[in-house]
């Protein structure tokens, strides 16, 4: 692994995640503009191509993408940082004398609920780890591709932009000309990925499979509209607006809990090591991953697992012998699929004695997204060895003696 890259992103958890790596799933990189370290030190500001940002590319993707590294990342690198699903298109910028107040959206008179909805979409969304992906960076015609999929009739949205990626990829006849110079220039990184099973690799790697149909096809997610458009339309705008909130949401929420648990997985070993708690910089008491037992005052809070106990204890469960439920459930059993029907069970059960988690638990949103988390990043990594495209002793979630 990159030691710069990892240094990088080990010291931004401890001196801006309050040395907890699950406050990076909903971390704004908005507030980093001022930071020398970890945003864009002498250069533009941009949460996608903060120094933090280039470090996590780093580390999420140095072995599959040739040549990525902190020193070919940047406007003039060989990759560059992207956000995926666009603010500006649908809302405009913020008005100055006006804050929380969207110029693109006003034009439109929202409602309060709308109003709210962009403002949170703002700060717990768009500007969010699971919201961000790399992109080969290399010019044809005074543009790259992260420039090129904004400024043409795909209007920034990523889901038309895969589209047209997989259409050069494979090439199938109806290509964008342009885009197609771009995939060529940058042949460097596309190459090992054409044909259908390369595009399929490509789309696991960067975890963009919500953005597809059964059989990992890209689809339309979004009604194509955008703030400017003309004729204007207030009521078709507002309903696209709450039909774009609805579905971006959910992919950057899903996305983020996947690159969280592949960083977490990846940097199991040295976050161990790194010191935690109250005095890290920026940190306050509310950033914790789950909400504190209102019912305890103590802050803990024991139930049963089995045979054994496990405790409450401030942002996490502690077990006697140290293990998180997922690393109980494959201790009980190796196998895959049925340590996750485990824990799957037990986190569903319902009406039980006190201490039991039941469906309407405030930790059983957490346990089912860790599961959906490790279901997916196991599936897209057996699916990468068995192809050629990740090596098992490169994996995090397989067992390299398994694939012997």
């Amino acid at each position: 692994m990159d030691e710069r890259a990892k240094k990088l992103l080990l010291d931004f958890i401890q001196e801006k995640l309050n040395g907890n790596i699950d406050n990076i799933r909903d971390f704004d990189f908005k507030t980093l503009r001022e930071s020398d370290k970890f945003g864009c030190p002498r250069r533009y500001f941009d949460c996608d191509d903060t120094e933090v940002m280039r470090a996590v590319y780093v580390v999420l993707w140095e072995n599959f993408l040739p040549e990525l590294s902190m020193d070919t990342l940047g406007n003039t690198g060989k990759y560059r940082g992207d956000t995926m699903n666009s603010f500006h298109t649908m809302f405009g910028r913020e008005i100055p004398e006006k804050p929380g107040f969207y110029a693109g959206l006003e034009k439109y008179n929202p409602t309060d609920e709308i109003r709210e909805r962009v403002r949170k979409f703002s700060r717990k969304y768009c500007s969010t780890i699971g919201n961000f992906v790399v992109l080969p960076n290399l010019y044809v015609q005074n543009t790259t591709l992260n420039f090129y999929r904004g400024t043409n009739q795909w209007r920034d949205f990523f889901d038309r932009f895969l589209i047209q990626l997989r259409n050069v990829l494979c090439d199938y006849q109806k290509k964008d000309p342009l885009l197609n110079e771009l995939v060529a220039a940058n042949s460097f990184c596309f190459d090992q990925y054409r044909g259908r099973k390369g595009f399929l690799a490509l789309e696991k790697i960067l975890l963009l499979e919500d953005y597809c149909e059964y059989g990992n096809t890209p689809k339309i997610e979004f009604p194509m509209n955008y703030h400017w458009k003309n004729p204007a339309d207030a009521e078709t705008y507002l309903k696209d607006v709450e039909a774009y909130l609805d579905r971006a949401e959910c992919i950057i929420y899903n996305r983020s809990w996947n690159i969280w648990f592949i960083l977490r997985e990846k940097l199991a070993d040295e976050l161990k090591n790194y010191e935690t708690g109250p005095d890290s910089e920026e940190s306050t008491e509310d950033e914790v991953c789950l909400p504190q037992p209102e019912d305890n005052e103590n802050g803990t809070v024991h139930l049963v697992w089995k045979e054994g106990e496990r405790t409450w204890v401030k942002n996490h469960w502690e077990y006697a012998d140290g293990c998180t439920p997922l690393d109980k459930c494959f201790e009980i059993t190796p196998d895959f699929d049925k340590a996750l029907d485990m824990l799957s069970k037990w986190t569903d059960e319902n009406g039980g004695p006190v201490g039991v988690i039941c469906t309407d638990n405030i930790y059983e949103e957490y346990y089912e997204a860790e599961r959906d988390a490790c279901r997916t990043i196991s599936y897209a990594e057996r699916f990468l060895i068995k192809e050629g495209f990740l090596s098992p002793e490169n994996a995090i979630t397989v067992d390299p003696e398994d694939q012997n």
